[in-house]
């Protein structure tokens, strides 16, 4: 099987016939002059612009050789120049017209080199390098001399000090408590929460202070206190509060009353360090020189002491502990060196999961099971043999704070931990653990953070090869291969083993390690690959057929094939047998391939240089390039498939791509991303996504929320290449500084509360409130609590339920929302922490936007006052459409009658009266001429007279008899009378004939018509006379009436004009009102007494208020009213014009339209109806106001005067009136 190479042209398709005949004709010859002869093996279908030829070689260096001979053949680029402007010569990655590549194509694959694999060397593991935290005062801490820390139920962590007083911190802002908050002082020696909640704090010299989350209540001896010196604080299993003094003895406190005990009770020494209860209710006190006293509370008979049980030790005695007291029957029992312990003076006191007993003493830690002491100094390991603080974590670990740093203590030996690993000082006197299981020491110099658990880094010091780790892989055996720039190490968890150069390894320089089918591992070195079977590596370079010896990737197939990638060379293809070679000239997207992935259909995909990934379907290959795919920028460093069977692109600088078999959609900085170089892409076994980033750490992504972590976390650095998941299921972050292994906490849900809603003023701890709508910002402010995250990592997910859409995510505390409208709204948040752990519940709150209450008033007024405006207008609407109808009716039987007066125009009489009851101005007027016109036409008669009454009035003409009391108007109400023509009858008093017609419109009698007449009328002369007469009188006087009730409905409408003015005019004295009553209201609720002078003051306001709204209202109501029979008074005609502008005034304001007056006050007085003048002046500036509308709507300057013209007031003459603009 001979070697291939391939020589290729990238040709044109239009130039492709051309090409094919310079290349026989002066090509060949120069490549037979360069030893080239071509194979008759038909290699694979290339694009349709490459143009390539096949020829055998002895090796692959060879193929290099010739290629750097063709590159120097000043015959073949002249050759090439000459074949035409579109065959320059020329070099480079890209496929560009003209370029020639002589490359591998195919290769026996040599046996490879086969080294035996030297033992590695061997090194103990290292423990790594925890991570540390230090607070201090310029983070917000008190003081750094820290005496006790203890976790609330709430999640804060309290920090006791010596001189700053007490720190609360709950992850991101710290508040500090001092004497000027309450605190009895300062100096803090411990801290304790009692099961009520109440926290509590021992103070140095005194006493003690509760704080209810409020406010401080302080005890000290005045009130019962043994001592004002506090050192340990106590509840037991009753509830009741143990108080350690320094020499007042112990107090206990049952919330009512304090009791102490000293040592004339039975109590060894009055100075108690340490308060504790075992699981069996006994209570231990530690004491300064007193040894440990045992009290166990029961009561007994005088004189019915136990046995005690011999306390037996390595070091102690053996004798039996003291029976010091018994005080009312209360057993004390005194254990001291004698009986093992390490020393008398006794700091604190422990038990542990197995029940035994541990005592910190001034030298050295003594342990009790029950019956003896084992004791443990700096001999055993112990760092200093001052053990101030003892606590067991939640792995079972002891820790022990002393004098010389802090211990861990894990049942066999000790593990130290001083300044030099992080510590922030020496002195520990406190140790704590919260409940997402970071530990907290309160030392001489702040308070110390160690993360025990989650991040552990390892380093050269460790035994790995070198710090900078390229790559990762955890093999069948479970055993972890790192590979470095300084050879690789395996790691068992007890042992380091690092292979360099020295025991096989074909260079240091390893880039990746790959486990086969056959469990062989490769690795992919400067020096080319070598496959590792436990007892041998074998190598294989150039020389065994691999296409260069620079390899960057390694990934076998389904069917066994293993493929490497190459810097400048493009991927090999290794069979067993022969390595085949895939270049551009292929289809593929660049010669470097950095990255290698087969997809679940079996297509290879292979992330290239130049921002652009090809995928390989078995025959041909398909490349997205930047504008297809938005593949950004250089190099894909990974691919990855997801459960999804979507696959990711790691790139450089273009962040995180997402392809789900037709689009590509992109994960940046932006939407969360830490940064967005993307070295590896991972999903855990939670089916989160991990994205190693070079210079922004790794970034964790659930599907919703973006997390990072960084240095500041415990990562060793923020450039991180490599990540693995093992299968215990932990995670391995390689960097440029070592590796770091991450074991996720157990999850902790962080808490999460709304602090205040900011509108109208701030809301703190509101779960429901309403705020007007008038409010343009409104704010929610929150917080959520986890000391692992760090405080600008926290996530928030919130949304306004019924106005967002959809949750969104920020990193602050606090989000606006502006111009909310009314309705009902709920405010949900979540917080999300450094491992995507969720609240269990978002914190909530409903909010209700309503009107403003101030509005309420003028809302209310307005609105009855348009409802009465619909209500008139929908009444007038309805009686104008009666009247209109009742016009039609009217004018029908006014041109009926009108065409029989036609027949009738032989009566001049009808004619005459027709005429003479049009001009009439006035009701009184039209009676006056119908009598006038029948006594002339009657006039030669004699004995004639005519009354006529209408509207309780009477008017008489001629000389009529006496008139009935009904007829002279005692009995107003006239009954119907159904008599017709021929009803005259004789009048005894005169001797003539009476004549009685009634007047009749509207379907009732309205007046009568009564003639009297010294001889009896005809038939048509009594029609005439009377019917005819009757009928006109009553046809005009209800015209008239119509036209008083049209002239009514339209002082009505323009009263529904009006309503804005008279809105406006009541709203100003409402509001005041409103403010007065409210302000009289809140001085009564608040128990503030107004002077009388003062209330005697606004109450006169008030009244004036009123006045001034009953007038309005009366002007209202005076101006609504029908006043057409009302006689005429003397008025001025000035002070109607004012009435009228004080109603219309508000609207000529809402158009923009000025007014000034220029009234003469020399004007007369005149007489007539002043509400019928108001409404004429009323319609005049109504027009007045349409007219300047049009005006200002065309475009032009409006502006004007109107003003009545000189006149002479008489009865008879007009006012004439002049306007301009």
């Amino acid at each position: 099987m001979p070697t291939l190479a391939r020589l290729c042209f990238n040709v044109p398709p239009v130039q492709r016939a051309a090409f094919e005949a310079v290349y026989r004709e002066k090509v060949v010859p120069l490549l037979r002059a360069h030893g080239l002869v071509e194979s008759s093996e038909r290699g694979r279908a290339t694009p349709d612009s490459i143009f390539s030829r096949l020829f055998e070689v002895r090796t692959v260096p060879e193929i290099v050789e010739k290629q750097e001979a063709l590159r120097q053949d000043t015959r073949l680029k002249e050759v090439l120049r000459s074949a035409g402007a579109g065959l320059l010569w020329t070099w480079g990655s890209l496929p560009k017209l003209g370029r020639l590549t002589f490359e591998a194509y195919a290769a026996p694959a040599g046996s490879g080199t086969v080294v035996p694999a030297g033992p590695g060397k061997i090194v103990p593991a290292g423990p790594g390098r925890g991570h540390w935290r230090t607070y201090e005062v310029t983070d917000g801490l008190a003081d750094v001399n820290v005496y006790s820390i203890h976790q609330d139920r709430d999640g804060y962590l309290w920090f006791g000090t010596n001189g700053g007083g007490v720190s609360q911190y709950d992850g991101r802002d710290w508040l500090t408590f001092t004497n000027k908050d309450g605190l009895v002082s300062n100096l803090v020696r411990t801290g304790f929460q009692d099961r009520e909640g109440n926290l509590w704090f021992g103070t140095s010299g005194s006493g003690v202070s509760r704080y209810d989350g409020r406010k401080f209540t302080n005890f000290t001896t005045k009130d019962g206190l043994a001592n004002n010196i506090v050192l340990s604080i106590f509840q037991d299993q009753e509830g009741n509060l143990w108080f350690g003094t320094d020499g007042g003895g112990v107090s206990r406190y049952n919330g009512q009353t304090w009791t102490t005990f000293t040592a004339r009770d039975g109590l060894a020494d009055d100075h108690v360090r340490s308060v504790f209860q075992d699981r069996e209710g006994v209570l231990w006190f530690g004491a300064d020189d007193g040894g440990v006293i045992r009290y166990d509370g029961q009561a007994r008979p005088r004189g019915s002491e136990p046995a005690l049980p011999v306390l037996s030790t390595a070091e102690g005695s053996g004798t039996k502990g003291q029976a010091l007291r018994q005080s009312s029957g209360q057993a004390w029992t005194r254990l001291t060196t004698r009986d093992g312990l390490a020393s008398n003076a006794v700091s604190c006191i422990f038990q542990d999961r197995e029940g035994n007993l541990w005592f910190g003493t001034e030298q050295g830690l003594s342990r009790y099971n029950g019956r003896s002491f084992t004791t443990f100094t700096i001999q055993q390991g112990l760092a200093h043999n001052e053990v101030n603080s003892i606590f067991q974590d939640r792995e079972g670990y002891l820790w022990l704070g002393t004098g010389g740093g802090l211990s861990r203590y894990d049942g066999k030996t000790f593990t130290n931990f001083t300044t030099q690993d992080g510590l922030a000082h020496k002195v520990v006197r406190s140790i704590f653990q919260d409940r997402e299981g970071y530990l907290w020491l309160g030392t001489g110099g702040g308070v110390g953070r160690y993360d025990t658990h989650s991040f552990t880094t390892y380093t050269a010091k460790d035994g790995i090869a070198y710090d900078v780790v390229l790559s990762l892989f955890q093999g069948r055996d479970r055993h972890i291969w790192i590979c470095t720039e300084e050879g690789v190490s395996r790691y068992d968890g007890k042992y380091f083993t690092i292979f360099s150069a020295q025991d096989g390894l074909p260079h240091n320089y390893v880039r990746l390690v790959f486990q086969d089918q056959k469990g062989h591992f490769w690795f992919s070195t400067r020096g080319g690959v070598s496959r590792y079977d436990g007892k041998t590596f074998t190598i294989f370079s150039a020389q065994d057929g691999l296409v260069s010896n620079n390899v960057l990737s390694i990934y076998q197939d389904r069917d066994g094939h293993l493929w490497f990638g190459t810097r400048d060379h493009g991927v090999s293809r290794y069979d067993g047998k022969r390595f085949i070679t895939y270049t551009v000239s292929d289809g593929l997207a660049d010669r470097g391939v950095r990255s290698i992935y087969q997809d679940r259909d079996g297509h290879l995909w292979f992330g290239a240089y130049g921002g652009r990934v090809s995928r390989y379907d078995g025959e041909r290959f398909s490349t997205y390039i930047l504008i297809d795919s938005g593949l950004v920028n250089n190099i894909i460093f990974s691919i990855y498939q997801d459960r999804e069977g979507y696959l990711w692109f790691g790139t450089e600088g273009a962040g995180v791509k997402r392809y789900d078999g037709k689009t590509f959609t992109g994960f940046t900085v932006k939407d969360g991303l830490s940064h967005n170089i993307v070295r590896s892409v991972l999903q855990d076994q939670k089916g989160h996504f991990w994205f190693s980033t070079y210079g922004g750490g790794v970034t964790q992504y659930d599907g919703r929320v973006f997390q990072a972590m960084n240095h500041l976390d415990g990562l060793a650095s923020n450039q991180v290449v490599p990540i693995l998941q093992d299968q215990r299921g932990d995670l391995w972050f390689g960097t440029l500084k070592g590796l770091t292994r991450y074991r996720p906490p157990v999850p902790f849900p962080p808490p999460v509360a709304v602090d205040a809603v900011v509108a109208d003023r701030r809301h703190e701890k509101a779960t429901e409130l309403a705020i007007p709508s008038t409010v343009d910002l409104t704010v929610f402010e929150f917080h959520g609590m986890s000391f692992k995250t760090r405080p600008e990592q926290m996530v928030y997910r919130y949304w306004l339920r019924g106005y967002d859409k959809d949750w969104r995510t920020t990193h602050n505390r606090r989000v606006e929302y502006h111009d909310l409208p009314r309705g009902t709204y709920t405010f949900e948040v979540q917080a999300v922490d450094r491992d995507l752990v969720y609240s269990e519940r978002p914190a909530t709150v409903t909010l209700r936007v309503r009107v403003p209450y101030e509005r309420i008033g003028w809302f209310s007024a307005l609105s009855l006052a348009v409802a009465l405006v619909v209500w008139q207008t929908a009444r007038v609407v309805r009686r104008d459409r009666r009247l209109a109808a009742a016009n039609q009716d009217l004018k029908r039987g006014i041109e009926e009658r009108a065409r029989l007066d036609e027949r009738l125009q032989q009566l001049h009489y009808l004619y005459r009266l027709r005429s003479a009851l049009g001009t009439a101005r006035s009701p009184e007027e039209a009676l006056r001429q119908a009598g006038e016109a029948l006594m002339e036409t009657l006039a030669p008669v004699t004995g004639v007279g005519v009354v006529i009454q209408h509207d309780g009035r009477t008017w008489k003409f001629g000389e009529p008899p006496l008139l009935s009391p009904r007829e002279r108007g005692e009995d107003v109400s006239l009954p119907v009378h159904g008599e017709g023509r021929g009803g005259g009858e004789s009048n005894p008093q005169s001797g003539g004939v009476r004549y009685d017609r009634g007047l009749f419109w509207g379907e009732r009698e309205r007046g009568r018509l009564v003639l009297f007449s010294g001889m009896e009328l005809s038939e048509a002369q009594e029609r005439a006379l009377l019917d005819e007469t009757a009928g006109q009188i009553a046809r005009a006087l209800e015209a008239r009436e119509l036209e008083m009730q049209l002239l009514q409905s339209a002082r009505l409408v323009s009263l529904g004009q009006m309503a804005a003015g008279v809105a406006h005019e009541l709203n100003q004295p409402l509001t005041a009102l409103s403010a007065t009553a409210g302000d009289i209201y809140l001085r009564l609720v608040e128990d503030l007494r107004l002077p009388p002078e003062q209330l005697k003051e606004m109450m006169q306001d008030v009244l004036d208020l009123i006045r001034r709204m009953s007038g309005t209202v009366d002007h209202m109501r005076v101006f609504s009213r029908d006043t057409a029979q009302e006689p005429g008074v003397p008025f001025s005609v000035n002070e109607v014009i004012r009435s009228g502008l004080h109603l219309i005034e508000a609207q000529l304001k809402s158009h923009g339209i000025g007014l000034r007056l220029d009234l003469s006050e020399a004007l007369p007085p005149v007489s007539g109806n002043p509400h019928q003048m108001e409404q004429v002046f009323l319609n005049l500036l109504g027009n007045a106001r349409d007219a300047l509308d049009e005006k200002e709507q065309c475009g032009d300057h409006v502006s004007g005067i109107v003003q009545p013209s000189p006149w002479q007031a008489t009865p008879a003459t007009p006012l004439p009136l002049v306007g301009e603009g």
